[in-house]
């Protein structure tokens, strides 16, 4: 346990001073770290306080973003039907010469709905818990139970079908009368489940409008293989990057992504 406390330091402080000599340095950028630095005597905050309010944000939002990406790389690769639907949509909207923008966000209904049902079919946070039997005690927090949500059939009719359209209207549109709560509920909700959809929609719109995902010949996956734990990770798997595009014209694509998003 010493030890992992002490890796847990490292990487708190460690990110705490990258930020505070890139300050120094001129060079920081708006972030969480340089808020707090910068704020430190207002909030009374102390050098643990700072290291490890800075690990928190950084540790949710990487792990269970990365997370979910995976999934979603396996999920693509296995319905193909479904991927071929996305990439319809993104040659449509974006086209093939430039590389896919946070403006296109709200004309790529079949992706958000497929990005749906990417966090309902496998929540990132499964949270099951057994309570029967148990009494819970006043005061007690209670997590919400996100698989037991996701496989509700009175809200979700088939639930163990991977099924994008069930996010989507006739015409098409998100349905406003169906919600899956990844990010929790209430006062307690994820703060930063924005930053978290936004991260979540550019990487898999730029990977699916550059590549198409694919099974690699002979080595199978199993969709029921996810680890049961606080976090339902992935063990390896394979899946192949086929070129949508032309390297050039990707590459090309993604300069200018960059260039507009500076």
């Amino acid at each position: 346990m010493l030890e992992w406390q002490k890796l847990e330091q490292d990487l708190a402080y460690g990110q705490l001073n990258k930020v505070r000599q890139q300050m120094d340095d001129g060079t920081a950028g708006p972030s969480f770290t340089r808020y707090v630095l910068e704020n430190r005597d207002v909030h009374e905050l102390g050098p643990d306080n700072m290291a490890y309010l800075a690990l928190g944000l950084f540790g949710a939002g990487s792990d269970t973003t990365a997370i979910a990406l995976t999934h979603a790389i396996m999920l693509a690769a296995a319905f193909p039907d479904a991927q071929a639907r996305l990439h319809a949509e993104i040659d449509a909207v974006v086209g093939g010469e430039r590389a896919p923008m946070f403006d296109d966000h709200d004309s790529l209904n079949e992706l958000w709905a497929w990005t749906q049902e990417v966090l309902r079919f496998r929540p990132v946070v499964p949270g099951d818990i057994v309570y029967k039997n148990y009494v819970i005690p006043t005061g007690t927090v209670l997590l919400g139970t996100h698989w037991a949500i996701s496989r509700d059939p009175d809200a979700f009719p088939t639930p163990d079908t991977f099924d994008p359209q069930r996010w989507l209207d006739a015409d098409g549109q998100p349905r406003k009368d169906m919600r899956y709560f990844t990010y929790g509920f209430g006062r307690r909700v994820c703060p930063g489940q924005h930053v978290a959809n936004r991260s979540i929609y550019i990487n898999l719109t730029l990977i699916l409008w550059a590549f198409k995902v694919v099974p690699v010949l002979g080595k199978d996956f199993d969709l029921n293989s996810w680890e049961d734990g606080f976090t339902s990770r992935l063990p390896p798997f394979s899946v192949t990057f086929e070129y949508r595009r032309d390297e050039d014209t990707i590459r090309r694509a993604l300069d200018a992504f960059k260039d507009e998003s500076a």
